[in-house]
């Protein structure tokens, strides 16, 4: 079933200057995709691409300056403000910076409590239960509720941010280069954590990454973007082919594969 669809998808930002007209820079060219409930898909490409404005596009974090995103067959532009809230519990984005993205003064039990209590007609006792069974499956310990960010890891704090975004069992999770600030033993835990999460959930995930192997071990589909526009598809069921030279520069940068097993002591 088709939950995302953009179409024709355009955006772009002005440049005010005292002493030059306002220019226009094209960050997003004519975008248009599907993403399905259940699935994982990568969205990768080189730095300035134009990935994370196309991710918080998705998200309604930016308003497009063409075209449309459809949510459950609804363009954003038909929503209510009711309806844009709907969809705002239901697309829920997780950014690189776990350590910026979290108030350091909060307990880890209210960083994840937060849209529980925003966004879910939930008692206390229910947040309660909701923020243990977050934090287990993401292989987190009921008793770090009560610590606070400087108490983490690095790991260990994405994992929280991650768990804040699950909390409302949203349809889709943006991964904004979420798994790249970890080193690699991490980065696999992680990827099988949310395999298993999406199995049982049917989450499913947007990851959007310069790495192809984090793509390529994580993802049933990977779209490669350059200058603004997607440019490549394929399924990671095989090996990939790719064609597009954006594609064939990604491929020849990346280091050896990710192992398929990690020995832990």
């Amino acid at each position: 079933m088709i939950l995302l669809t953009t179409y024709h998808l355009s955006h772009g930002y002005r440049r005010f200057s005292l002493l030059h007209r306002h220019t226009y820079r094209e960050i997003l060219k004519d975008i248009t995709l599907n993403l399905h409930s259940g699935e994982s898909v990568a969205l990768i490409g080189q730095s300035g691409s134009g990935k994370s404005t196309f991710a918080r596009t998705l998200c309604g974090l930016e308003v497009p300056a063409m075209g449309e995103v459809v949510f459950r067959g609804r363009t954003t532009k038909q929503m209510n403000q009711r309806q844009k809230h709907e969809m705002h519990r239901h697309i829920q984005m997780v950014f690189q910076d776990s350590v910026s993205a979290v108030n350091p003064r909060k307990t880890i039990r209210d960083i994840i409590a937060e849209p529980l209590r925003h966004l879910a007609d939930m008692d206390k006792h229910h947040q309660e239960q909701r923020i243990t069974e977050l934090l287990l499956s993401l292989d987190l310990k009921p008793e770090d509720m009560d610590k606070r960010p400087a108490q983490m890891s690095g790991g260990q704090l994405q994992r929280v941010c991650i768990a804040r975004a699950l909390a409302l069992q949203p349809e889709l999770v943006i991964l904004d280069e979420a798994l790249s600030n970890l080193d690699l033993v991490l980065q696999i835990q992680l990827i099988d954590l949310l395999k298993e999460i999406q199995r049982k959930t049917g989450t499913a995930w947007l990851l959007v990454t310069h790495d192809l192997r984090i793509a390529q071990r994580f993802c049933d589909r990977i779209m490669v973007m350059d200058n603004g526009q997607i440019v490549e598809e394929c399924h990671t069921g095989d090996t990939p082919h790719f064609q597009h030279p954006a594609s064939i520069r990604l491929k020849e940068a990346i280091l050896p594969p990710l192992p398929t097993m990690v020995t832990q002591s």
